[in-house]
């Protein structure tokens, strides 16, 4: 019973960390879109801001 329940939970927990998984770009809210503006160009002219190697990190793994 415990492997079971180890395996399914495992399963579940790989499922669920789906990068590929995009919402329809009509669901996502105009002020968050104006959010990720607002980081992207902070990104962009300020290249020592930690914002720009927290990007790579949560890209990467």
């Amino acid at each position: 019973m415990k492997k079971i329940l180890l395996l399914l939970l495992s399963a579940l927990l790989l499922i669920s960390c789906e990068k590929n998984y995009l919402v329809p770009a009509s669901e996502v809210p105009e002020w968050f879109e104006d959010r990720i503006a607002e980081t992207e160009k902070e990104i962009r002219t300020n290249e020592m801001s930690a914002l720009d190697m927290c990007a790579w990190v949560r890209y990467t793994y």
